[in-house]
């Protein structure tokens, strides 16, 4: 009881630095997660959901200036212990945003992450990350248990983000862009640091060869063009070790500037990791991980917050440093990222009409230009093209609803090989609709053209005595269909993911039934720009 009080005290109110007017809160409660058993690092339930800061449907600049997360017991409002967290990540479109502000310079898609013995970022104060309000950040939480064989509870976070409205600053804010650097182990192929690099500026060097975690996501794995491969979630065996990668190429400066902020992702046995600056000899900044007294875990990972800030020169060459002491005495799995908070010597704030668009009232997209979508799924990603020529209005909401991450979750609910794959209505997902993404759901008219449904097609679903009662539901053809022609809106085509698509085709189904007998979801589905 003494360490679950204790623990309890670290979910504090905001830091004094935010009590200002203009600080708004904007708290998102997770999907609740049953704890019945040992989760390790990464493999406890997780789920995503879309936020946004300010409202969707009036535009305005707003800047991002910290998140929090509690765990809390399924009620969502009575804490319980932050060793059940296992992260936070907050993502973003950074291609899309980089249009928007007219940014030639690489960021990375995750704003902010938070993870066990990190439950908290802010920026300093005065600076913030900038974006609009009507751009969607996906926000995906997970929940570890290390130390209790089966608890038998339910557990959810409640994650609070921190922003300020741009309309509302009594003084300009200071523009901080974000970019990741991470660690990489070599896992195949000679030792030693590859010549060249990805042109994705993914890389990684070792002094050491080590075998991936087994339970390492399937994108942290890279090969360079020798074939060497690389993995950025790695086994660290019993015993104390170091792991040195250049991340140069990852932070890619522009220009010189400051480094004013830093979150940091560890694993447990983590004891420090430090951003050094080689050429200078020096250290830009080196947190510290903690563990608890008894138990696996991580209690505290010191972050950076500095208005003064630290100088990041753009002809300097930076290296990650990670130290991990796995007292275990059994293998386990571990990695390393910093997610830097960088002063954009280059802000310029978006003109008028770039910062506050007026999309048409019944989201109509007109033109020829093709518009790609990925459906990410377990059997792997699917990505289709979407004719806003053919059906404007039904492109124009499923881009706005696949932006706001409604698709995030859906269930494939009906599954006839040969025939048809349908993706069910937006309240059969994983997490409930937030109000914001409720509101964007809008009745669509049958968009009638020469297009017929042919195996690979998109096409809506309606009611069938209602033929402009489409919303969100959409099935994938797998077969020929004229007998639906003319009377269900097609408006795109599967262009690759084929061989996804056909696993899922032969997914087993419930006797006498047109639902599948596994749980098939679009895991995640996003716009290609």
């Amino acid at each position: 009881m003494k360490r679950l009080a204790a623990a309890l005290l670290t979910l504090a109110l905001a830091p004094a630095a935010l009590a200002t007017e203009t600080i708004r809160e904007k708290a998102v409660l997770s999907e609740v997660y049953p704890i019945d058993r040992v989760y390790r690092s990464m493999e406890g339930p997780q789920s995503t959901q879309t936020v946004f800061l300010g409202d969707p449907e009036a535009p305005e600049l707003v800047w991002l200036t910290g998140v929090k997360t509690e765990m809390m017991m399924e009620d969502g409002e009575t804490a319980t212990l932050p060793e059940f967290m296992c992260h936070v990540n907050v993502d973003f479109d950074a291609q899309r945003h980089r249009e928007i502000f007219g940014w030639q310079k690489t960021v990375s898609t995750r704003l902010v992450t938070l993870s066990q013995g990190q439950l908290e970022s802010h920026f300093p104060r005065g600076f913030g990350m900038p974006l609009l309000s009507n751009e969607p950040i996906v926000l995906t939480t997970q929940v570890l248990n290390l130390n209790f064989s089966s608890p038998g509870i339910r557990v959810r976070h409640r994650v609070t983000f921190y922003f300020v409205r741009d309309c509302e600053l009594a003084a300009p804010m200071k523009p901080l862009y974000n970019a990741g650097v991470f660690g990489m182990a070599l896992v195949e192929g000679p030792e030693g640091v590859p010549p060249e690099m990805l042109a994705e500026s993914e890389h990684g060097s070792s002094c050491l060869m080590r075998p991936q975690a087994p339970n390492a996501m399937g994108g942290s794995e890279y090969r360079d063009r020798e074939g060497r491969k690389f993995t950025g979630h790695w086994v660290v065996k019993p015993g104390r070790e170091e792991n040195v990668t250049d991340v140069t190429p990852l932070l890619s400066l522009p220009f010189d500037t400051k480094l004013h902020h830093a979150a940091v992702h560890l694993h447990p046995f983590a004891e420090s990791l430090e951003l050094r600056d080689a050429t200078a000899g020096k250290t830009v900044f080196k947190s510290i991980a903690r563990g608890p007294e008894h138990g696996y875990g991580l209690t505290d990972v010191s972050s950076f917050a500095s208005v003064e800030g630290v100088p990041l020169l753009k002809d300097h060459r930076y290296e990650l440093v990670s130290i991990y002491n796995n007292t275990s005495g059994k293998d386990a799995d571990s990695m390393a990222v910093m997610y830097l908070g960088i002063l954009d010597e280059e802000f310029r704030k978006p003109a008028a009409s770039v910062s506050a668009p007026a999309p048409p009232a019944d989201g109509t997209v007109t033109g020829d230009t093709r518009v790609h979508v990925i459906l990410e799924t377990a059997a792997g990603d699917i990505e289709v093209v979407l004719y806003p020529s053919v059906a404007p209005k039904t492109v124009g909401q499923f881009v706005r609803l696949v932006d706001a991450g409604v698709y995030d979750g859906v269930r494939f609910h009906r599954l006839e090989p040969g025939f048809v794959l349908q993706a069910a209505a937006a309240n059969d997902r994983s997490a409930q609709l937030t109000a914001e993404q409720q509101a964007l759901i809008r009745r669509i008219p049958l968009e009638v053209s020469g297009v017929a449904h042919e195996r690979g097609m998109l096409s809506m679903a309606r009611w069938d005595d209602d033929p402009d009662s489409a919303e969100t539901s959409f099935s994938i053809l797998l077969g020929p269909a004229p007998h639906l022609d003319g009377k269900y809106t097609v408006f795109g085509q599967v262009e690759s993911g084929w061989n996804a698509l056909e696993m899922i085709e032969e997914a087993p189904r419930k006797p006498e039934s047109t639902e599948p007998a596994i749980d098939l979801r679009i895991i995640r589905a996003r716009v290609v720009r």
